[in-house]
């Protein structure tokens, strides 16, 4: 996705803010597109303000306030989307939604120690940090949430997330072995869904299953 140019002045603002962005769609029959419209503003705003204390080498991108740097904003961030006509009326193409979102953030092929991200792809791990913890939140309470993650094929994407992606990111290191984790719970794992990720994942999915 990308990014976004916003400001802000108070946390108040960045709230009221959020809340206009998930609240409109719900108030008549909302179509596909709007849902889509949507979920996709909510996730651009949000990343645009999660904290990064832990990335390195973003001297080109603009500083702005970090409403989202701990876990407790962003699970209020998360409350607030879950309590939103959007999601009451609409949760299951949200779901969709996010997971097909997090299915497009290009995959990295190599391992590699270089910490500087470009803005490209900061925004990308902004926006799988915020979607990664909805789905996780989500699926605390509704078991086909992290069935979906499954049917859409979406393992694969997070298990490159676990290995290339988050590299120096411990928070989105984090969420990202929470869902996998809540994944493999409800529903072991097999190679046909590891898709080509198999050598990397099937320790790990071996060792969730155990815990």
């Amino acid at each position: 996705m990308e990014g976004v140019h916003y400001e802000l002045d108070t946390p108040a603002q960045f709230w009221g803010e959020l809340d206009e962005i998930i609240a409109p769609v719900g108030s008549s029959s909302p179509t596909d597109i709007d849902v889509q419209s949507a979920v996709r503003s909510f996730v651009r705003f949000a990343a645009a303000f999660r904290g990064t204390p832990r990335c390195l080498g973003e001297a080109d991108i603009a500083c702005i306030e970090q409403y989202l740097a701990s876990e407790e904003d962003v699970e209020h961030c998360c409350a607030a989307l879950f309590d939103s006509q959007l999601f009451i009326h609409n949760a299951d193409k949200v779901r969709y939604e996010l997971i097909d979102i997090a299915k497009t953030v290009r995959p990295l092929f190599a391992r590699t120690t270089r910490l500087i991200r470009t803005k490209k792809e900061l925004v990308d791990v902004n926006s799988l940090h915020i979607i990664y913890w909805v789905l996780f939140l989500d699926g605390q309470t509704e078991l086909e949430t992290l069935r979906k993650i499954r049917k859409t094929k979406c393992i694969p994407t997070m298990v490159n997330v676990l290995w290339r992606r988050a590299r120096g990111d411990r928070d989105l290191q984090f969420v990202t072995l929470e869902l996998m984790f809540e994944v493999c719970r409800s529903e072991r794992l097999g190679e046909e869904d590891l898709g080509t990720q198999t050598s990397l994942m099937w320790g790990v999915n071996n060792s969730l299953h155990i815990l």
